[in-house]
């Protein structure tokens, strides 16, 4: 009687062991499916980045001439000025 208990223990640990072997066999055949299916993403950059860099480049190049606009006009504001402190 206490021999067939613990064969029964010993057994339903086994059976549970098995069960979790099954399941990590499982668990590593999704992991090479997700990792084959992302491999490409690892090396590929996104275009989206350039196109960002390339559009942040453009606004600093407008803010500099517009800069560059408002300091003329500044300086042809204080000439005119000048011009009229002659007469």
């Amino acid at each position: 009687m206490l021999i067939s208990r613990v064969v029964k223990m010993l057994v339903r640990e086994l059976q549970q062991e098995l069960d979790d072997i099954i399941r990590l066999q499982l668990l590593t055949d999704q992991y090479q499916e997700q990792s084959t299916s992302l491999e490409p993403w690892l090396d590929v950059r996104p275009d989206t980045v350039d196109k960002l860099r390339a559009v942040v480049s453009n606004v600093a190049a407008l803010k500099s001439r517009l800069r560059h606009r408002i300091a003329d006009c500044q300086d042809l504001q204080e000439v005119s000025w000048d011009c009229f402190s002659f007469f």
